[in-house]
């Protein structure tokens, strides 16, 4: 899976809905607006990530049911919920999304600061139910993690417990297990180093951020384009591919699909340099003459080879 994030209606960063992440599905359910003690709904340039297990062991307790929970706070009036609420919960079989990445959420309990978790970092909540695949369930969040972090141009040390924004002892099962969140972020780091992005997706469009849009900024400065390298598939990206596709016969939409990628992956490939061509050593025999006495020869040989430095054999016919 690329690490690729699309922004959907009303600018809301999204993970794409349908994707396998891990061996999860990803589903996009946002919960909507209305109660801001669970969405307050304002703008978050998301710096990390903060790790979370949900704390509820319960059978059932998986990510669908974690789901439908915050949707029926969001329902609720601000007066009968209190400041609960997170970007993505994690099991075993899916990754779901209840708030967009660039809004903050009531997760890390550390205040309303502009440099609090809550305002800063996207929240992943990774269930514990006794009747779930706990080992499946980190494995997707791990991949989950790697996914977001190459995504926002980020690095695992930007993936941090709850615990160390306001002391809860969370992610619980992590820490118990493994006596800090040390231990957790170096398998996450793992993982990191073995997922590089060295080659775009085959489809994008306007709307696309993430190491795969920045991927093909570059690609389009090697075709000849001029424009920046910023992530971002907005106009400026859409009218240089429309640029690129104009120039070269193709189907002018904007959007970065098969043919595009294979005639832009065609244009900026390396050309193959040509071997160069050996020419065959040319040999010249140069022969002086013959001598009826064998001093004169003699005498000549010695001459050539003292004034010219040539050296000279000589040969009875």
């Amino acid at each position: 899976m690329t690490s690729l994030i699309k922004i959907g209606r009303e600018g809301m960063i999204l993970l794409p809905h349908g994707a396998k992440i891990g061996k999860a599905t990803v589903i996009v359910d946002i919960v909507k607006k209305g109660n801001p003690e669970i969405r307050p709904g304002i703008f978050m340039k998301p710096k990390g990530i903060t790790d979370h297990d949900t704390g509820n062991a319960g059978r059932g307790a998986n990510a669908d049911m974690h789901n439908r929970y915050i949707h029926n706070m969001a329902g609720y009036h601000p007066r009968d919920t209190s400041h609960v609420s997170w970007h993505i919960t994690v099991d075993e079989h899916f990754i779901i999304q209840h708030i967009p990445f660039n809004e903050p959420a009531f997760h890390c309990g550390d205040g309303w600061g502009l440099n609090s978790g809550n305002r800063t970092t996207i929240g992943v909540e990774k269930c514990m139910n006794v009747d779930g695949d706990r080992a499946q369930t980190e494995e997707n969040a791990i991949a989950l993690h790697v996914f977001l972090l190459k995504a926002f141009d980020w690095t695992p040390v930007q993936v941090n417990p709850h615990q160390k924004w306001s002391g809860k002892y969370c992610p619980a099962v992590i820490l118990k297990r493994d006596g800090s969140f040390i231990p957790f972020r170096n398998r996450i780091q793992l993982d990191f180093n073995g997922k590089v992005v060295n080659e775009v997706a085959s489809y994008l469009q306007r709307g696309h951020i993430g190491a795969q849009v920045r991927l093909l900024q570059h690609d389009l400065i090697k075709a000849g384009l001029k424009i920046a390298v910023d992530g971002s598939f907005g106009p400026a990206t859409e009218s240089a591919v429309k640029a690129f596709q104009k120039a070269n016969g193709l189907v002018v939409d904007g959007s970065y699909g098969p043919a595009t990628k294979a005639k832009l992956e065609d244009k900026v490939k390396p050309k193959p340099i040509p071997a160069p061509v050996k020419k065959p050593v040319e040999k010249y025999r140069l022969v002086t003459g013959t001598f009826n006495d064998k001093k004169q020869a003699e005498n000549a040989a010695k001459e050539l080879n003292e004034k010219y430095g040539w050296i000279v054999y000589l040969k009875q016919e």
